[in-house]
């Protein structure tokens, strides 16, 4: 008990000759007077100072000689020092508040002139606070800084500036998942996707919750692949991202609906959607579809009308943005409002003729001739429909393929064929020619057995834009079913054409054939049976391949092909 006494004794006898010498600064000694210009000097450029040293000296970090009694310089043992020093220190924050309110009283009672003194002191003051702070706040700030330099460099396309603002934030051990992302991002740009996505993976981790944009973007990766493959471990592996992605954005709808549908969930996918068409009401077409699917028709154009009511409140809010212009006539069309669908993809191409526009409108025209082909209207309506789409967009190489087939199916009506043949003509004749056009009318040609005009039309077309590949195939088929074919160049474009679309079995076949007239027979078995997978009509393959077994011995080999003709036919 005398311990604690001894302790408090002291504190208090030491407290009270502290206070004494901090009161004596703002005695008024004149007995309510101001004291002398020299004395009120003093007295407040010692206020800041006082401010910024008492806490130091409370806790024994600054010698003072406030302590004058022989008590008060008696040595103190080590824990009686201890206990000291930790009652001033929870007496810190009191005594930090009471000095702000003394202070300020002392500057209510003193003179405007004596107030003017204490300004470089409490400048001085304010400089070493500032200084104080940024030492601090520097590192942190830099990093800042150098996070908004990449991500204004970002948005500016400047990718290898901002690479380099990001290389200068990793040497911080403190990156945040945030930059680690957007670290990421830039590298994915730049062409770096095995560093972009080891980046991904560590920050959006198959077993854990990670950083939720970075667990989205995985999740849409996933999605994809399950169009291709439905396996239990990368459904399970999507369920995970989507989780931990925390996003309920219209996209992550779109992708729990994928998954919902993978599961066999409709129901769940269907609510799914519906949440994101709040915002994005095109999501109604999918739902729409969904119902269309299970048979129920009336569900199926319910959300197809709740579509409607959606775009009719927001497309006009920007006239020149055409994305919900044509999703919005897209819906029309669907519910076979065909003039109002026109109607409003027409007036898009007069206020803002860009191709985006063009093509929607040709789309559609492309889409009534398919319509109007599956109930059987007279062949002159469905190319009024053709022709128009040519007329928007002369580039679209559906609508010939379309146009192609109309003639087939119409090359026993002179009227009709020599209508079409005559559309095309016009456009090889007029002021904008195409490649398109040539290439469509070198293909009715083939087909009324003009060969030699097909060629001249077919290489045109190559002339006019050699980045079409149907254009380099059915050329290099040419010159190989020429009397005198040029079997050098045929093989040159064959090739090409397989080289851009390895996958086709039509290019294939056209190589192949190409490597049989050369008499490279080993090497056209490996392309003609690539062609047989996907051709429509597998016969000529197969009779080509009977050759080929056949020139090379290996007769048992060419009588099954042979057994396996349905019909010799031509190409």
């Amino acid at each position: 008990m005398s311990f604690f006494k001894s302790i408090q004794s002291k504190y208090r006898s030491w407290n009270r000759k502290r206070r004494g010498l901090i009161e004596d600064d703002y005695v008024d000694h004149a007995g309510g007077q101001s004291g002398s210009l020299l004395r009120s000097f003093m007295g407040v450029v010692a206020l800041p100072l006082k401010m910024l040293f008492v806490p130091l000296r409370l806790i024994g970090l600054i010698q003072t000689q406030d302590a004058t009694t022989s008590n008060e310089t008696e040595e103190l043992g080590f824990s009686q020092r201890v206990l000291f020093v930790l009652k001033q220190v929870l007496s810190l924050p009191f005594l930090l508040l009471r000095e702000p309110i003394r202070i300020f009283k002392s500057l209510r009672r003193a003179r405007p002139r004596d107030l003017l003194f204490a300004l470089p002191a409490i400048a001085i003051l304010g400089f070493f606070g500032f200084v104080f702070v940024q030492i601090f706040a520097y590192g942190e700030a830099i990093d800042n800084r150098y996070a908004r330099g990449a991500q204004i460099a970002t948005e500016q396309k400047d990718f290898e500036l901002a690479k380099t603002y990001y290389q200068r934030i990793l040497g911080d051990n403190n990156i945040t998942p945030r930059q680690q992302y957007d670290w990421a991002m830039i590298l994915a740009q730049t062409g770096e996707d095995e560093q972009a996505y080891a980046l991904i993976e560590k920050i959006a981790p198959n077993d854990a919750m990670g950083f939720g944009p970075a667990h989205k973007l995985v999740a849409i990766s996933i999605a994809r692949q399950i169009e291709i493959a439905k396996d239990k471990a990368l459904l399970s592996k999507l369920r995970h991202h989507l989780v931990a992605s925390r996003d309920l954005s219209p996209e992550i709808e779109q992708v729990w609906a994928a998954y919902y549908i993978a599961t066999e969930q409709r129901d769940k996918a269907i609510a799914s959607l519906d949440r994101a068409a709040q915002k994005r009401p095109s999501f109604y077409i999918t739902i729409s579809n969904l119902y269309k699917q299970s048979g129920q028709k009336t569900e199926s154009v319910n959300a197809l009308k709740k579509a409607e009511t959606a775009f009719r409140k927001t497309f006009k809010k920007d006239e020149l943005e055409h994305q919900n212009r044509i999703a919005f006539a897209n819906v029309l069309a669907l519910l076979e409002k065909f003039d109002e669908a026109e109607g409003l993809l027409q007036q898009g191409v007069r206020v803002k003729p860009d191709e985006l526009i063009k093509r929607s409108l040709s789309d559609f025209y492309a889409m009534r001739y398919d319509l109007a082909r599956r109930t059987q209207l007279d062949p002159q309506t469905q190319m009024d429909f053709l022709t128009r789409a040519i007329e928007i967009d002369p580039n679209y190489s559906a609508v010939y393929s379309r146009m192609i087939q109309l003639f087939t199916e119409v090359r026993e009506s002179p009227e009709q064929a020599k209508k079409i043949r005559s559309l095309f003509q016009e456009i090889v004749t007029g002021d904008r020619p195409t490649a398109l056009a040539h290439f469509a009318l070198s293909n009715i040609l083939w087909i009324v057995d003009e060969r030699d005009q097909a060629k001249f039309h077919l290489e045109q077309a190559y002339l006019l834009n050699n980045d079409f590949v149907i254009i380099i195939n059915n050329l290099a088929w040419i010159l190989a079913q020429e009397e005198s074919p040029d079997l050098e160049r045929a093989l040159e474009l064959a090739e090409t054409a397989v080289s851009r679309v390895p996958e086709s079995p039509r290019f294939r076949d056209t190589l192949g054939t190409v490597l049989v007239k050369l008499g490279r027979h080993k090497e056209a078995i490996s392309e003609l049976q690539l062609a047989l997978s996907g051709v429509p009509d597998t016969a000529p393959v197969h009779q080509k391949l009977a050759f080929c077994y056949k020139s090379i011995g290996m007769n048992d080999l060419a009588k099954m092909h042979l057994g396996k003709l349905k019909k010799p036919t031509d190409k």
